[in-house]
């Protein structure tokens, strides 16, 4: 092989090489598990898949991101699976707040976990400002990162507590009733008064 041939296959080697490693940096995990709805506000730019990413990885301590996405309305959702196995959908508005976390694809209690020590002081009184003269007779923890306290109330009705991962009361409703019964309390009409 002449020195011409031999300097003409060391820079196509090199090119190949450029070639696969820009490749590579296209297909990261970060970018294969993001998706977007074609008629959101908000394209899924690397930048935007790591604030996603990085504010469900915030809302659930040591889960794994495993899929983001931009929704239609602007606001974006990140599927995390928890050490445990189990999934979550973590959901957040136009600028990367977290607004919910739900279990994905299941509305049961199939994993709540009884509380003890410092988070079962902090749902207890939570639970007790939400409901004054009541009674905490059970806290949870969800797999979610959220709490439930079960309450009696002084007139012997059960009501359920639900919090959000800093402890602050979302809801209250029938204990083991999710028919509507519930109290949203961001409605100033139906929320409990002290």
């Amino acid at each position: 092989m002449n020195r011409t041939t031999k300097i003409g296959a060391a820079i196509a080697a090199g090119g190949v090489a450029v070639l696969a490693a820009a490749a590579i940096a296209m297909a990261s995990p970060i970018s294969e598990m993001a998706s977007g709805d074609e008629t959101s506000p908000n394209p899924m730019t690397h930048a935007v898949t790591q604030q996603v990413t990085d504010a469900a990885a915030a809302a659930v301590p040591g889960g794994t991101v495993t899929e983001v996405e931009a929704k239609h309305d602007g606001t974006y959702e990140a599927e995390v699976t928890n050490p445990d196995g189990t999934e979550v959908e973590v959901e957040m508005d136009a600028t990367f707040t977290v607004t919910s976390i739900d279990k994905d694809g299941d509305h049961g209690d199939s994993d709540d976990v009884p509380l003890t020590g410092a988070d079962a002081e902090k749902v207890t009184a939570a639970a007790l400002a939400a409901v004054p003269g009541g009674t905490v007779v059970k806290v949870e923890g969800n797999g979610d990162g959220t709490f439930d306290a079960h309450v009696t109330n002084p007139d012997g009705t059960q009501v359920e507590v639900e919090m959000d991962a800093t402890f602050t009361v979302t809801s209250i409703d029938k204990d083991g009733d999710h028919d509507g019964s519930e109290q949203d309390l961001n409605d100033t009409e139906t929320a409990p008064t002290a």
